[in-house]
C-alpha cells in the first residue's frame, strides 16, 4: 500500500514536468517595437523566396530575451496558395539570416471561383536575436504552386526587449536597408 501511495505521489509531481516539456512557449519582457507596411500591389509566380517590396527590413536591437513579428497580409482570393516567412538578418554580417519560427506559413486563398480579397495574420517568434550590432526582420514570400499570386497590402510589427548592455543599434533606416541587401 505504501509503495502504491509513493508511486501516485511521484507521478503527480512529475506530470507537470512532462506536460511542460512538450509545450513550446517562452516569456520575455517587451519594451520596444518597430513596424512597417506596404500598400504597393505586387505579384509573384516564383517558387523562390523574395522580399516583399516596401515592407522592411524592420530594424531592432539585440534582444537576448527574444522577439516576435506579427505579419498581416491581404491577398487576392483564388490566385493559389502563398507562403510567407520572416527572416532575421544579423546586421554585422550581410546576407546571413535565419527564418523565425514557425518558418514557412502558407495562406490558402481559396478556389478559382472565389473572388475578392482575403486577409490573414500570423505571428513569428525567435528566442534570441542574432548579432551583437542589432538585427533586422525581412518579410519574404513565394508561390509554392507556381501560380500567380497577388499581395495587395501588408503590415509587419516587431516587438522585443531592448534592454541590453551587450549591444546597441544606432543605425538609420537607410543604413539598415543597405546592410540587408
Amino acid at each position: 500500500m505504501r509503495k502504491a501511495l509513493v508511486a501516485v505521489i511521484a507521478l503527480a509531481r512529475l506530470t507537470p514536468l512532462a506536460v511542460w516539456a512538450g509545450q513550446r512557449e517562452g516569456r520575455s519582457r517587451v519594451d520596444a517595437q518597430s513596424f512597417g507596411w506596404t500598400t504597393t500591389e505586387q505579384s509573384t509566380a516564383s517558387g523562390d523566396w523574395k522580399s516583399v517590396e516596401g515592407l522592411g527590413p524592420v530594424a531592432l536591437a539585440c534582444a537576448p530575451g527574444g522577439a516576435t513579428a506579427s505579419l498581416s497580409a491581404v491577398v487576392e482570393r483564388g490566385s493559389g496558395p502563398v507562403d510567407f516567412r520572416v527572416r532575421m538578418e544579423d546586421l554585422s554580417v550581410a546576407g546571413e539570416g535565419r527564418p523565425m519560427r514557425p518558418g514557412r506559413a502558407t495562406f490558402e486563398t481559396g478556389g478559382l471561383a472565389e473572388q475578392g480579397l482575403d486577409s490573414r495574420s500570423i505571428t513569428f517568434v525567435a528566442r534570441n536575436v542574432p548579432g551583437t550590432h542589432g538585427s533586422a526582420q525581412q518579410v519574404e514570400w513565394r508561390s509554392p504552386s507556381g501560380t500567380n499570386v497577388t499581395l495587395h497590402r501588408a503590415t509587419l510589427r516587431a516587438i522585443w526587449n531592448a534592454a541590453s548592455s551587450a549591444c546597441s543599434l544606432s543605425l538609420s533606416p537607410a543604413s539598415v536597408v543597405e546592410r540587408c541587401r
